[in-house]
C-alpha cells in the first residue's frame, strides 16, 4: 500500500470502530463479534504503530469505548476485572496468564 492508501485505511477503520462502538455502548445492538471487532482494532493498532503521524486524539484506539447507554450503574469490584485481554492463541494466552501471576494477590483487594 501507498501512503495515501495506509491514510485512508486508518480514516476508514476508525469511522468503522466508532460505528461500532457506538452500536454496543449506546444502542446496546452490535452487528460484529467481540472477535471481529478486536482483528479490526488490531489492524489500526499495526497502522499507527508504523505510522504514527496517523494517531489522532479520537482514534478507538485512544480511548476505550464511548459513553455506556443511559441506564447504567456504577458498581464497586472487590479486585480488578482481570480479562483475558483479548487474548486469541495460546502466546496471547500464556502471555496473559504470566502477566496475571505476576500481580500481587494484597494489592486486589
Amino acid at each position: 500500500m501507498n501512503k495515501t492508501e495506509i491514510e485512508q485505511r486508518a480514516r476508514s477503520l476508525q469511522e468503522e470502530l466508532r460505528r461500532h462502538n457506538y452500536r454496543y455502548y449506546v444502542l446496546n445492538d452490535p452487528v460484529v463479534s467481540d472477535y471481529e471487532y478486536d482483528q479490526l482494532l488490531r489492524e489500526l493498532q499495526s497502522i499507527e504503530a508504523e505510522h504514527p503521524e496517523l494517531i489522532t486524539p479520537d482514534s478507538p484506539t485512544q480511548r476505550a469505548g464511548i459513553a455506556p447507554a443511559e441506564g447504567f450503574v456504577r458498581v464497586p469490584h472487590p479486585a480488578p476485572i482481570l480479562s483475558l485481554a483479548n487474548a486469541y492463541n495460546d502466546e496471547e494466552l500464556v502471555a496473559w496468564y504470566e502477566r496475571i501471576s505476576s500481580l500481587n494477590p494484597n494489592s486486589m483487594g
